[in-house]
């Protein structure tokens, strides 16, 4: 999955990825939920090394 359909499939601007994936920024609680909720995981799921 590349930025632009994560960001389409989360409801997220693209830049807001973009951004945080080129310059390691931090993201707020609500763009993860966000994020969980489109990739259907919990927030545990999401900070879970075993995925790494």
């Amino acid at each position: 999955m590349n930025l632009c359909v994560l960001a389409k499939k989360c409801g997220i601007s693209y830049s807001t990825i973009q951004t945080t994936a080129r310059r390691g920024g931090q993201l707020s609680v609500e763009t993860i939920e966000r994020i969980c909720l489109g990739l259907g995981i919990t927030l545990k799921d999401f900070f879970d090394s075993s995925y790494l």
